[in-house]
């Protein structure tokens, strides 16, 4: 389990995202299959947290956007914190990912969290990548959602970007 799983979140880890992700790839296969979705979830401004708070405060945003994003998806959904600050989302069957996305990206902005006598308001910026015919596996569509949470955060942070396949 410890091998899964992310120590300070309790989420599972890249390794299980991406054991997932090809579990969730190799199950699709007809056209009528809806499509998976990735979402990558960066907090913004999280070194300022670290830095104005201290660690200890920077690890409880991180363990309560955890929780949020544990209550705030589908059971068949999988969030995972593959680094510092950031997580990814495997949706499954979900056309609506970018939908979602806002609503998480909405949620987070609009609930501040109570920590050690401090009142941390954080936002965070999303890429979604859907599954197109033209990702050749997991890997391809992870790349275009970090490619799209890149473009999330150079436009400014606390929004939603999709890469739209083959654009």
């Amino acid at each position: 389990k410890l091998a899964n799983t992310d120590p300070l979140s309790g989420l599972p880890n890249r390794r299980l995202l991406m054991e997932t992700l090809r579990q969730v790839w190799r199950g699709r296969g007809e056209v009528h299959d809806p499509p998976v979705a990735v979402m990558m979830l960066d907090i913004d401004y999280f070194k300022a947290i670290n830095d104005d708070h201290g660690h200890s405060v920077g690890d409880q945003v991180i363990l309560r956007l955890a929780d949020h994003l544990h209550t705030a998806l589908r059971g068949s959904d999988l969030a995972a914190r593959i680094g510092g600050e950031e997580f990814a989302i495997c949706l499954p069957e979900s056309e609506q990912a970018v939908d979602i996305a806002w609503r998480l990206c909405r949620q987070i902005a609009e609930t501040p969290m109570e920590i050690e006598g401090n009142t941390i308001r954080c936002t965070v910026s999303l890429g979604v990548a859907i599954q197109s015919p033209e990702d050749e596996g997991p890997d391809a569509l992870l790349a275009r959602a970090d490619r799209a949470l890149y473009q999330a955060k150079t436009q400014g942070r606390n929004r939603v970007v999709a890469d739209e396949a083959g654009a």
